[in-house]
């Protein structure tokens, strides 16, 4: 009614996250200190980690999110909450050249990237796959294979429980998680278009699988 009716808001029938919500899940981070301690004695617990996901694309959009995790009081020892705070989205460029444009941010190199496990995939003519040139970059690589709604299902937990932030200075991200839809006219089919906003969409999925997984994927074997 609001939407259709009332044109309050967009419908979000067909939408892969309706419960990403601007007003509640865009959220500044918190400002640096004004006047930091010349040796700090934090405990490292404290220290957030950073971490990232990456989409590879060349002709496509390369996509790549950097996040914060939050420890949390439920869980001391893992990601209470999970604040996105940076992006980068470009495309019609090798992945050294992303990776030299990324670099010169000056950003802090993340713990680990989350990758799309294609990216194992060697090229013809140099004979390294993706994976390799970040290896090779210094970066250190997950690449936990996964089926897509299981990606989905994580990011939906995440929003639903307040476990999942955007930074306001991420505008592409926070579009495209308003934007990815599924198909209208397919309502049977469970894969989203792949239409543009799937890319930073993707990004942020392969971040949180290499997250929430703990040990080897399960092996289904016939019996």
């Amino acid at each position: 009614w609001a939407s259709e009716m009332m044109c309050r808001r967009p419908r979000r029938s067909a939408a892969v996250y309706p419960e990403f919500n601007p007003q509640v899940h865009i959220v500044a981070p918190p400002p640096p200190p004004e006047h930091p301690a010349p040796h700090p004695a934090l405990p490292a617990a404290t220290v957030p980690m950073v971490v990232a996901g990456l989409d590879f694309g060349l002709r496509s959009p390369l996509a790549l999110v950097w996040a914060r995790l939050i420890p949390g009081p439920a869980r001391p020892q893992g990601p209470g909450r999970v604040e996105v705070f940076e992006e980068y989205c470009d495309c019609d460029r090798t992945l050294e050249a992303h990776l030299d444009r990324i670099e010169a941010r000056g950003l802090a190199r993340p713990q680990w990237l989350g990758v799309d496990p294609a990216g194992r995939q060697r090229n013809d003519q140099t004979g390294l796959s993706d994976i390799d040139v970040l290896r090779r970059r210094g970066y250190t690589v997950r690449a936990r294979p996964s089926a897509l709604e299981q990606g989905i299902r994580l990011v939906r937990h995440r929003l639903d429980h307040g476990l999942l932030s955007i930074a306001p200075h991420c505008p592409q991200l926070i579009r495209a998680l308003q934007e990815y839809h599924f198909d209208p006219d397919r309502p049977y089919h469970a894969a989203p278009v792949k239409d543009g906003p799937d890319h930073l969409c993707d990004a942020l999925r392969y971040l949180l699988i290499n997250l929430e997984a703990a040990g080897p994927p399960p092996r289904l074997r016939h019996y």
